[in-house]
């Protein structure tokens, strides 16, 4: 067994999550990890999501179930992050340990005024479909490997 070097300890945040990047993916598949409550940013104290996001870049991708990229991110945006947040503490009462989303974005304009914000909406119900049964399949392989671990 090796140690690990002193100077390994430490590292860096995963990039941040840019939603106008994805405005027009037809699906994105959002899976939070853990959450920094409160971190000191230019405009006060905000929640950051680490999250693995599934994205489908295009319509193709989506059919074809091949995401165009998979990454873990930290999501900063308020509205983005307090619904993952509360998506975590839901699926926490109910002992789901691994809870997902699958939605796509929008620039939200309230109709009051006031800044917009990047906000979940559900996806077609066909691209719906498409990435939970991506999700669903990922997941059996995920088990079906696991269960080939030998027990030491």
């Amino acid at each position: 067994m090796a140690l690990a070097k002193k100077d390994s300890v430490g590292g860096n945040l995963p990039p941040f999550f840019k939603p106008e990047n994805h405005g027009a993916d037809p699906a994105l598949l959002f899976e939070p990890l853990g959450i920094r409550e409160g971190v000191q940013g230019k405009f006060g104290p905000r929640d950051h999501i680490k999250t693995k996001v599934t994205v489908f870049r295009t319509q193709e991708a989506l059919d074809k179930g091949e995401p165009s990229s998979v990454e873990v991110v930290e999501i900063n945006a308020t509205v983005l992050a307090r619904d993952l947040k509360e998506l975590m503490e839901e699926a926490k009462k109910t002992g789901d340990s691994s809870p997902a989303l699958i939605a796509t974005l929008l620039h939200y304009q309230p109709k009051g005024g006031g800044n917009k914000s990047w906000v979940f909406r559900q996806p077609r119900d066909a691209d719906y479909d498409k990435a939970a049964a991506y999700y669903e399949a990922r997941e059996a392989k995920l088990q079906a490997a696991l269960s080939a671990v030998p027990d030491f």
